[in-house]
């Protein structure tokens, strides 16, 4: 279930061809990052929708990164590698998307809300863990 702090992303073909074109939305859920994304092919192959869940724990670093000449993008680092193996180009953990200009509002809102919640996540885990004996 998508939560309402979501934001639309494309990333732009690989080759002159059009081909490893994506569009997709970032989403927080209770949980974590919710990635739903569609390949677009200039070719006539129909590409079903994916969707990739990473709890709040496995998310290492997430950052909107906005400059003056360059469209916004979001980077999310990833622990465990493998999270993001059904997207494609993310195969070494880390995930980058260009955030068209009209939601670049929206990304920063789920970027916040993915950083304060793994902050929270990594606090709980902190508090959690036992250094040494009991009393």
């Amino acid at each position: 279930m998508l939560s309402e702090k979501t934001a639309r992303f494309e990333r732009a073909p690989q080759d002159a061809l059009g081909h490893g074109a994506l569009e997709g939305q970032l989403a927080t859920s209770p949980e974590g990052l919710v990635i739903v994304f569609k390949l677009k092919d200039r070719t006539f192959r129909k590409h079903d929708a994916q969707k990739i869940e990473l709890p709040f724990s496995v998310i290492a670093e997430v950052e909107l990164k906005t400059g003056w000449f360059r469209q916004a993008q979001v980077r999310v680092v990833v622990r465990e590698a493998d999270r993001l193996s059904a997207f494609p180009g993310a195969e070494t953990g880390e995930l980058l998307v260009q955030i068209p200009k009209e939601q670049v509002a929206a990304a920063k809102a789920v970027v916040s809300s993915v950083e304060y919640e793994r902050a929270q996540a990594e606090l709980k885990a902190a508090e959690s863990r036992t250094w040494g004996g009991d009393p």
